[in-house]
Parts: structure tokens; sequence; C-alpha cells
């Protein structure tokens, strides 16, 4: 028996090497084409939900208060019909499997937010959290404690104030219009005349909102995880801070879609957090793709650049500038 020669060792090494090498390279192009399916379904089951949302209130552009004008559900409802439908989800069963990759979806405006999560059964008196629901909570509205008042900020600014008359706790309410008139006004005290007056009001009440809306997120999605966990399901996800860069999203109509978990091939798991503002029209929202390695913002109807991916949406120009994408040299001249 001749013994084997040590080039054709070598040889079935690399041989080998470069199979193992291509499996890497195959599963890697594998999750990355699954990912990108994926980050597009979300994104068209989001802004579905926005449009059944239009629709149902007949209501399309300037839409401040179109969350006030009709069910939210009907968006709840609407994103996951869509995204089962893109997924090929048919039963209940794939559809509870769905939900339970979304521990929290926000509708949100100017005024507050609907949160739709996860929340123990009824009736459900264990200390685990087993068990589990998903439910569309009552609006919130945005507000914040100053000294012994609460303010809450909806069409028009209410101050809940706790006083004693006649030895007894009694609850007074006043309201003022939520306008330029705000740091006229003559307050109960002086801590409400320094909040109103302060000179960055607008924006320090833009980041009181966000840090709320942030909180009821993290809140919501780590009790979602703390049920997952319980039937052993582990997340690695944080929670991205949301940021000045959010203002949007307490100033206009949107929703916010938190989705976790989904495994993929190779380990890979999609964590990802999709808003999309319900007052903007699907024609007016702008493209962003690179071209040529040059990022370019386009108008939804532009045909210039449409063999290019996706890779933003943005809802103004000024946004898409911020986000170092150049105007279309086709659609914007």
């Amino acid at each position: 028996m001749k013994p084997i020669s040590y080039g054709i060792i070598g040889l079935m090494v690399i041989l080998s090497f470069f199979l193992i090498e291509d499996y890497k390279i195959s599963q890697e192009k594998t999750y990355q084409m699954e990912s990108h399916y994926m980050a597009m379904a979300l994104e068209n089951a989001v802004e579905d939900a926005s449009e059944s949302l239009r629709q149902s209130a007949h209501i399309y552009s300037a839409t401040q208060g179109i969350l006030n004008e009709i069910q939210p559900k009907i968006a709840i409802d609407t994103f996951f019909q869509s995204l089962g439908q893109t997924l090929g989800y048919t039963s209940i069963d794939d559809y509870a499997l769905l939900s339970s990759y979304v521990p929290v979806i926000a509708l949100v405006d100017d005024t507050g937010y609907y949160l739709y999560v996860s929340q123990p059964l009824d009736g459900d008196t264990t200390s685990d959290g087993y068990s589990y629901k998903k439910a569309l909570l009552p609006k919130v509205t945005y507000s914040t404690k100053v000294g012994n008042h609460i303010i809450y900020f909806g069409k028009s600014i209410s101050i809940i104030t706790k006083v004693i008359k006649d030895g007894k706790d009694t609850i007074e309410t006043k309201q003022y219009k939520n306008d330029g008139t705000l740091a006229n006004q003559n307050y109960a005290d002086d801590e409400l005349d320094k909040f109103f007056k302060r000179p960055d009001y607008s924006s320090y009440v833009q980041q009181l909102k966000l840090e709320q809306l942030e909180n009821a997120l993290k809140y919501y999605t780590n009790a979602h995880n703390a049920y997952a966990k319980n039937r052993g399901i582990t997340y690695h996800f944080e929670f991205a801070p949301i940021n000045n860069e959010w203002t949007g999203a307490v100033n206009n109509p949107n929703i916010l879609v938190l989705f976790q978990g989904m495994p993929f091939s190779n380990g890979h798991k999609i964590d990802t957090l999709i808003d999309y503002n319900i007052a903007v029209d699907k024609n007016d929202v702008l493209i962003g793709r690179i071209v040529n390695g040059v990022k370019y913002y386009c108008k939804s109807t532009c045909t210039a650049h449409r063999s290019f991916e996706i890779v933003k949406q943005f809802y103004n120009e000024q946004d898409a500038a911020k986000n170092g994408f150049y105007p279309c040299n086709e659609c914007f001249y």
C-alpha cells in the first residue's frame, strides 16, 4: 500500500479550507437576504397600518387629530395581517408566534400615546408571569410633576393641584390654551411660573415627552421579555435610547414597532425599532438610495434610480440632509 503523499494531504486541507469559507460566505449571504426581506416586510406592514388609519379617518397629509378620530386597533390588526401575509402565515398559532416577536407597538401623537403590550392573563395570580395576553392600553397623555402640581400636555394644558380646603384634600384643575400665551399667564406659585416661562420651554417639554415615551417602551419591553424568559425564550436585546432626533415622534402622529428575536440563518436574530409618520401620505415620502457610493434622496415617483436598493425613508428634505443625503439630480432639479 503506497503512502499518501504530503502534497495530496496539503491539497485536501486547502480544499477543505475553501469549502468551509464558501459555506460561511453562503450562510452570510443567506442571512443578508433574509434580513433585507424581513426589513422590507416590516416597513410595508407599518406603512399599511398607517394607511389604514388615514383611510378610516378620511384624513390625509396634515393629521394632528388622527389618533383621536379612529380606533387604534385598526392599525394593530392591519400591521399583523400585512406582515403575516408577506411571511406566508395562515394559522392562529402562526400569528401568536408572530406577536411574540413584538413586545410593544406605540401609536404616538403630540399629546400622548397608545401602547399595544404584553400583560398577565386575567385572573392569573401567579408570581412567575408565565402566561400573558396582548392588550391595547388606553391612551396616555404626556405629563410631568412640578412641585405639588401635575401638568398634562393635551390639546390644552391641564394643571392638577392637590390642595387642602376645610381640612380635606381637594383636587383643583385649571386649563390653559396650549399656545404662545403660556409665558404671559400668572400662575399659582413660583414653581409653575418658572416652568412655563423658562426660555427653552418648547424644547424642554419635547424632551420630557420623549423621556416618558422611552420609559414606557422600556418598561413594557422588559415585562414582555420576562414573560418570554419563563417560557424558555431569552432575548439579548438592548433598547436603543431615544434621542433628540426623535422629536418628530412626539410632534406628529407616528407608529413605532419594536420587533425582536425572530431567528434567522446561522443563529442570527433580527432586532429593530421601526417608525413611520402617519401624517405623511405614501406619495410624500422621500426615498433614500446609495448610487455609486453617493447618498441621494428622491421623490417616490422618481424613476432615475429605481434599480438601486432603498436604504432609508424621509418625510422632509431637512431630515434627509441631516443624514448625509443629497437631492436627486433628476427629480429635484
